[in-house]
């Protein structure tokens, strides 16, 4: 249970902060969208960081949950999914152009990660916050190790755009 401070604070502070920036990314996605005019890089850590300070948000509601919050609880997920969405454009434009790098892949890979969060707790009346931990972890062990790695992604890609480009200036004859 939380103290009239903790209380005040998740209630009115941190929900208005995360609405309000909902909001304004929303309006700036819409933006986008309609003139079709990608900014450089911007639009993945706005959509980061507004997924870290929404899941913020739903972990410190988590000991308040009460039925008739139960619109708030979908709603949070439901603007991160919308704004997955955004990421995942956003990155898929970046990789497409510049191939993918560490960041990029971790980008991407946190993107996924938060489209099955959001669809697990979209749709799963009683999903149990614990497996948004469960999963990040293993998704992070396993971007360490193997052929899937961060390093061994970025290494091969990044190779075989230069062989695309050094083939692509002297062709043989």
């Amino acid at each position: 249970i939380y103290t009239k401070a903790e209380m005040i604070f998740t209630k009115y502070i941190l929900t208005s902060l995360t609405i309000g920036y909902f909001l304004i990314i929303f309006a700036y996605s819409a933006k986008i969208l309609i003139t079709m005019q990608w900014p450089t890089g911007v639009v993945a850590w706005i959509s980061v960081i507004f997924s870290i300070v929404a899941i913020t948000t739903y972990l410190f509601w988590t000991p308040l949950w009460e039925e008739e919050n139960s619109k708030f609880k979908r709603f949070i997920w439901v603007a991160i999914f919308l704004q997955t969405i955004m990421l995942g454009l956003s990155i898929w434009m970046r990789i497409d152009e510049y191939g993918i790098t560490e960041s990029r892949y971790f980008i991407a890979l946190f993107g996924a990660w938060l489209i099955l969060m959001s669809i697990y707790f979209i749709f799963i009346r009683n999903a149990s916050y614990k497996w948004m931990f469960v999963t990040l972890t293993i998704l992070i062990i396993g971007s360490q190790f193997g052929k899937y790695s961060v390093m061994e992604v970025s290494k091969k890609n990044q190779i075989m755009r230069l062989q695309k480009l050094i083939d692509s200036s002297y062709p043989i004859s």
